[in-house]
């Protein structure tokens, strides 16, 4: 209904509109006050009843089939962050009575940490990590954390509670930030693989790796000594490694111009079809046409993210801490399986993530 998710516009949208205050079938027709609404959401937070309702909300979905175990065999992990209501100064009411409130510098949430986005945008934030199955792409499982936790760190109790959660599934990728000990976890737990982005901070510029090269990019792309990106040509399954052509001279490159005369190629290669390089396929796994597939799952999930932020108001968090930030994530997801339930049942299922489902 794009409203906010907090007590106060439930209590307002209560009073306010009869025709929701009717399905809520109260006695005698008469809305709780403002405190009774804000304290029956606090006991479902404190014992972890939302918790209970979202899992309960997957496990319908996945007995329904909205959710085919049999059909998904791809899960992704990403990170999404979401703003905490919390400044540096500002503080709570036990904060203030707190002797050392003048130098403390932690700020009034057990949650928040400070999120860097750029060198000149940083903000109190709390970061969830989400994993979602890639051919429903609806999140089955979420983790908070402080918001400057480095993302690679999500995957493990990730996938330590998908394990413990959904063994029926039988996946064979995973799809998340890439590193060797989460190389090594994908294996042992799943005996799947990881696929993950390779991230050019971490990797340096070869110079003048052969003849006719004059770099490899961080990215894991040659580009010749006259300056042009060389083409990935094939993948060699028996040597485990790609061999990549001149982007002028070669027939199979977009980029191929018979008549171009290249002033360097003494210094290159003298053959017709011009210079062939060859790199290893595991530094840069990622210009595989399996891995750009499954990459691009991410991308999708990424949309979905974005929706659950901004259609579920997922990104608008009015309380402080740790459980209330996971509860509110929990609501939010359930709203969502809510949305993807009633889209299955009245044959809509490409409508899973559009509120107009229950219009019909």
């Amino acid at each position: 209904m794009d409203i906010e998710v907090n007590s106060r516009t439930i209590c307002s949208l209560l009073n306010s509109n009869p025709a929701f205050l009717e399905r809520m079938n109260f006695e005698e027709g008469r809305p709780p006050s403002y405190r009774v609404i804000d304290r029956f959401d606090q006991i479902m937070t404190e014992r972890g009843i939302w918790e209970k309702a979202t899992y309960l909300a997957i496990q319908i979905n996945i007995q329904e089939k909205v959710i085919d175990p049999e059909k998904e065999c791809f899960l992704i992990v990403d990170t999404t962050h979401v703003p905490a209501r919390a400044k540096k100064g500002k503080v709570i009411k036990p904060c203030r009575e707190c002797l050392f409130v003048k130098d403390c510098e932690v700020p009034p949430d057990d949650n928040a940490g400070v999120l860097v986005k750029s060198q000149t945008e940083r903000y109190f934030a709390h970061k969830v990590g989400l994993s979602s199955l890639g051919r429903s792409s609806l999140p089955i499982d979420w983790f908070g954390d402080r918001g400057e936790r480095y993302d690679g760190k999500f995957l493990e109790p990730l996938l330590g509670r998908f394990v413990e959660r959904y063994p029926q599934f039988p996946i064979s990728h995973v799809i998340g930030n890439g590193t060797k000990e989460n190389e090594r976890l994908v294996t042992e737990k799943l005996k799947a693989q990881l696929v993950a982005p390779v991230n050019p901070r971490r990797c340096q510029e070869v110079e003048n790796p052969a003849r006719g090269i004059k770099k490899i990019t961080k990215h894991g792309r040659p580009v010749c000594i006259a300056g042009f990106d060389m083409v990935l040509h094939t993948r060699s399954l028996k040597s485990k490694e790609y061999i990549w052509v001149c982007a002028k001279y070669h027939p199979e490159s977009p980029e191929y111009e018979p008549d171009f005369i290249c002033d360097l190629r003494d210094h290159c290669s003298p053959g017709k079809f011009g210079r062939a390089f060859r790199t290893k396929a595991k530094d840069f796994p990622q210009f595989s046409k399996e891995a750009q597939g499954l990459l691009a799952l991410r991308t999708t999930i990424e949309r979905d993210i974005s929706w659950l932020k901004e259609g579920l108001k997922m990104e608008s968090l009015w309380k402080r801490g740790k459980k209330n930030v996971i509860a509110h994530v929990a609501k939010c997801l359930l709203s969502m399986h809510l949305v993807a339930h009633v889209a299955h049942k009245v044959g809509r299922p490409n409508d899973r993530h559009k509120l107009r489902s229950f219009s019909v």
